[in-house]
């Protein structure tokens, strides 16, 4: 079991618990609602022709998506880079030179 398989295993228990809040956005998402995002999220990263081992650059707010997204990667077994959003350009490319996502 990874990190990935998470919302899985609580859907499978309570698929209607909560499990994440975004208060400022006003977002509820139950686990069900979690387990299918990663999902289609992770599929969909394979499907883009990502392999196992590969690593994901992903840049985002706090809030939801960021959660989905990082699950979704566990689940697919690809790496993911978080960058900070409040990072200027030049940062940001030289972080992404360094860890040379996929």
């Amino acid at each position: 079991m990874n990190i990935g398989d998470i919302p899985a295993k609580w859907a499978n228990l309570d698929a209607s618990r909560p499990a994440l809040v975004d208060i400022p956005a006003g977002r509820r998402l139950s686990f069900g609602e979690l387990e299918q995002a990663v999902r289609r999220l992770a599929n969909g990263l394979l499907g883009l022709g990502l392999a196992k081992g590969d690593r994901v650059a992903v840049l985002a707010k706090n809030g939801i998506e960021y959660f989905e997204v990082y699950y979704a990667c566990a689940r697919a077994g690809l790496i993911a880079q978080p960058l900070n959003w409040r990072l200027g350009v030049p940062e940001l490319a030289r972080i992404l030179e360094n860890g040379e996502p996929s």
